[in-house]
């Protein structure tokens, strides 16, 4: 009876892992086809947002650069090829509506995401430059100095997109004046959008990863508190004089700078991430043309304020 008791049990180990096996298969396949699921949705999730970034971004504010370098910073890399490939969708279809107007030099170039070139520099500063010390700090030098790299490179990346842009005879284009508007733009968007992002992460990683925790954690914060009621009604404001007495439009862009040096002094770089953010778009609302010199001179103000902050 020993012996025939042994033989069954056997057979049991035996079967339970053979059903080990079996369900580790099915369970592996599985994995592999959500993961498939799962970047063609970060694949298509990206694409429709840098639509949108694209649309609301212009040649001295582009937050779609911001928005490429927040991804970058946040995401895996397992998931960079889905990002790359959801650009080069968008892209695709910007080559093709657009090759009878550019050329077929133009549409070729423009094929290649600009998020490619951004990659190599993120990467060095998130393994090699400490931009991510501790899982809950990080290194404010290494970022602004990330943020600089970026928009050159995006910067030279637009310029040489210009220079193979065939142009309708007799347009004159001041690549002077082309060359710091664009440097100014990528930069500002990405004080606009990269470090408020970073906030957010940090929010989600104190909350331990559970949204009802970062909801309490945020609803607690002195931080939330300070901008809620103090720089929003404050920037409002501005911006309501700005509007209201268009005399007052230059002074009230200018003055955008101040609520993000009081943040920053009382919550220190969150303060200013949150403050640049909001100042940003008050200077963009009261904007009254696409090329305003009063604009340009506040944004250089803000992006200067933001980033020594």
């Amino acid at each position: 009876c020993h012996a025939h008791d042994n033989a069954i049990s056997g057979f049991g180990r035996l079967a339970s892992a053979r059903d080990f096996h079996s369900r580790g298969g099915a369970m592996q396949g599985g994995f592999w086809a959500n993961a498939w699921i799962k970047n063609l949705t970060i694949a298509v999730a990206y694409g429709a947002a840098l639509v949108l970034f694209r649309k609301l971004s212009i040649p001295h504010w582009i937050i779609l650069t911001g928005f490429h370098l927040s991804v970058l910073l946040l995401t895996k890399y397992k998931y960079w090829p889905a990002l790359i490939a959801g650009d080069a969708a968008r892209l695709a279809y910007l080559s093709i509506t657009c090759f009878h107007q550019f050329g077929l030099l133009w549409s070729v170039v423009n094929l290649v995401p600009s998020i490619c070139y951004f990659i190599p520099i993120v990467w060095l500063f998130r393994e090699r430059w400490g931009l991510f010390p501790q899982r809950l700090s990080i290194n404010m030098v290494a970022l602004v100095l990330c943020s600089l790299m970026v928009a050159c490179v995006a910067t030279a990346l637009t310029l040489g997109q210009i220079l193979i842009t065939p142009f309708p005879p007799g347009y004159v284009l001041n690549y002077g004046q082309v060359l710091a508007q664009l440097i100014l733009g990528n930069f500002l968007g990405i004080l606009t959008i990269t470090p408020v992002t970073l906030v957010f992460r940090q929010f989600f990683l104190e909350g331990r990863g559970s949204w009802r925790r970062v909801f309490d954690y945020i609803s607690e914060s002195r931080l939330a508190f300070d901008s809620m009621f103090f720089a929003v009604p404050t920037l409002a404001f501005l911006v309501w004089m700005g509007k209201a007495e268009p005399q007052a439009q230059q002074f009230a862009q200018m003055a955008m700078f101040l609520p993000v040096i009081w943040l920053a002094l009382r919550q220190g770089w969150k303060g200013a991430a949150i403050g640049g953010t909001l100042a940003s778009f008050g200077i963009m609302i009261l904007m009254p043309d696409r090329n305003d010199p009063a604009t340009l001179q506040a944004e250089l103000l803000l992006a200067m304020a933001i980033s020594s902050m």
